[in-house]
């Protein structure tokens, strides 16, 4: 991986730290999950505090879609004790996933989001001025990174409906049109031939242009079942 630069399709580095669990390596904790990566550049702070409340609500979502989250914290773990106390108290939320204290933000570094001479973003814990989300696949490959300003607090149901995206684009030759939710139709791989199409969605598609193929949910469940006789899936 580039020192100064992090981007999709980049491996996971090997990333390992003390948690309110104890030492956590996050490459073997996520094992054969998929995983979220939620950062925060300090503790006490009004965004952070309501995200990870949010974040605990939403924690049984994730595992259901075998999506395990961790959380990055440029904090000590005795401020990061007390801070996920407040957590708790107001929200009657604790985090039952792991949220390293990365106090000397190395972590951070090695995820490329201090810049390599920013040893100042831990002295003043407001300098490092976002919060990432970084998504990443059963390969430990970086599939999602999305930044936002402290002031604003992330959206974790968007999460949810990318992580749902994505296993869909990877697991089915289809792409998410926007504001796409489960359920809703799909178009069909661009750069799938219209042969290949027909037979892999034999209930049929609906052609606008002739990159732009429109087709329902259902039809996956046909795909699913074309592969069953024919062989594995090419994703």
């Amino acid at each position: 991986m580039d020192p100064s630069t992090m981007l999709l399709g980049h491996t996971l580095p090997q990333l390992t730290g003390e948690s309110q669990f104890g030492q956590i390596a996050i490459n073997d904790y996520l094992a054969d999950f998929c995983g979220l990566i939620v950062t925060f550049p300090s503790s006490h702070h009004p965004v952070w505090l309501s995200e990870l409340g949010i974040l605990q609500k939403l924690s049984c979502q994730f595992e259901a879609r075998q999506c395990r989250v961790v959380g990055l914290h440029i904090a000590t773990l005795v401020q990061q004790r007390q801070f996920l106390q407040h957590v708790n108290d107001t929200h009657k939320a604790q985090p039952n996933f792991p949220i390293i204290a990365d106090a000397d933000a190395h972590l951070f570094h090695r995820l490329c989001l201090c810049q390599e001479n920013a040893a100042e973003c831990v002295a003043d814990v407001y300098s490092l001025q976002f919060s990432a989300t970084i998504l990443i696949d059963l390969n430990h490959i970086i599939q999602s990174i999305s930044y936002y300003p402290i002031s604003t607090g992330r959206n974790f149901y968007e999460t949810l409906r990318l992580v749902d995206a994505l296993e869909l684009a990877n697991s089915h030759r289809v792409v998410t049109p926007c504001n796409w939710k489960m359920n809703d139709d799909v178009f069909i791989d661009p750069l799938l031939t219209n042969s290949d199409a027909r037979a892999l969605f034999p209930q049929g598609y609906h052609e606008i242009q002739p990159y732009l193929r429109l087709t329902s949910s259902t039809a996956l469940e046909q795909y699913d079942a074309y592969y069953e006789e024919n062989g594995e899936k090419q994703v």
